[in-house]
């Protein structure tokens, strides 16, 4: 619709907040803010958790590893990577875009 607008702040801007539990979901933290970490700044006007849930590595070099995955867009021109944590969720990283032109979960190739 062109009402969404890239960037950080402003009341027509899509942000990501995270909430988290420690006794299986009978509580929850205060929302944070992670848009600054989760969204990159130019071009992007939505930003989605998924497609699917996140996951914590276990096992090689970067178990503990918090990893989700995101997509983001304007519409029609879909973008997925991941975000991930290397401290329990204290702080959060932007992976690169998913190689090949992947748009709206497809590279093309039926």
């Amino acid at each position: 619709s062109g009402q969404i607008l890239p960037g950080y702040d402003g009341d027509a801007v899509v942000r990501n907040w995270l909430i988290t539990s420690s006794d299986d979901g009978k509580s929850w933290s205060s929302p944070r803010e992670l848009t600054r970490s989760t969204k990159r700044e130019k071009g992007v006007t939505t930003i989605a958790s998924g497609p699917g849930i996140g996951i914590q590595l276990t096992q090689g070099s970067h178990a503990g590893r918090i990893l989700f995955p995101m997509n983001e867009g304007p519409f029609g021109m879909w973008n997925i990577y991941a975000v991930y944590s290397d401290d329990k969720g204290e702080s959060w990283h932007m992976g690169e875009n998913v190689p090949n032109g992947i748009i709206n979960g497809s590279d093309g190739k039926e």
